[in-house]
């Protein structure tokens, strides 16, 4: 935790915004940036702040949505006495939402440092959740473009699937899949298979390794939340 302070405190606003920016399109500069200072702090809060906002503004539309679906087996009355307690949960969820982000983050650099470690690599702990907060924003941004889809059809929006647009895979393959092959299209947006590509040439670019073996040592990073996705999903069915 100490290397974090350090390096926030050590990196300039330059390098900051530019090691944000060019993790977009040049994975491999960003890389030498992040060996050189680790910056870390620009994108976490960018990410924390962010995912806050998004979640208070769609928060009225997702209660409202909730109301229109009441679960089955919950009487109607029942229910709406409960939804004033969502709300509230969900207003400190959202408020809650940096630090979530910012635990996120190091539980995936944590992560990434054990894989490295199992694969004979020596990188700093704070290089890796320099990339991992740096990559993150490219999944801040889906939840910009999510969040501009739904507030664009928000009149059309009845359940809660509609609060979650198709903006990957599974605009492309269609047809009748059981909802855990659903849920792992949906997961690969066209953000998240970004994420990954950028994830895997940085990481190649941090710690001096092939692409091969950069992809295999941070599979679990997305791997994870995949199977979890996958899992939620069967068990809704």
């Amino acid at each position: 935790m100490t290397d974090l302070a350090a390096s926030a405190g050590s990196s300039t606003g330059s390098d900051q915004f530019l090691t944000m920016l060019e993790v977009f399109v040049d994975p491999v500069s960003a890389a030498r940036r992040i060996d050189r200072s680790a910056p870390w702090f620009v994108p976490v809060l960018v990410a924390g702040v962010g995912a806050a906002v998004i979640g208070y503004l769609l928060m009225p539309l997702t209660v409202q949505v909730m109301a229109m679906n009441p679960p089955p087996n919950v009487p109607p009355e029942q229910y709406q006495n409960t939804l004033p307690m969502i709300e509230k949960s969900m207003r400190i969820m959202s408020l809650a939402s940096p630090l979530l982000v910012a635990i996120k983050l190091l539980i995936l650099a944590g992560i990434l440092k054990l894989m490295a470690t199992l694969g004979g690599l020596d990188v700093l702990f704070k290089n890796l959740f320099s990339l991992v907060a740096n990559a993150g924003t490219i999944i801040f941004l889906e939840g910009l473009a999510t969040f501009a889809v739904i507030k664009a059809k928000a009149a059309d929006i009845q359940t809660m699937e509609d609060m979650m647009p198709a903006l990957g895979l599974d605009l492309l393959i269609h047809g009748q899949f059981s909802k855990p092959i659903q849920a792992a299209l949906h997961f690969f947006s066209v953000f998240e298979i970004w994420y990954i590509v950028v994830l895997v040439v940085g990481f190649a670019a941090l710690v001096k390794c092939s692409r091969s073996k950069a992809f295999l040592l941070t599979l679990p990073v997305w791997l994870v939340p995949t199977l979890f996705m996958m899992v939620a999903a069967m068990f809704r069915s």
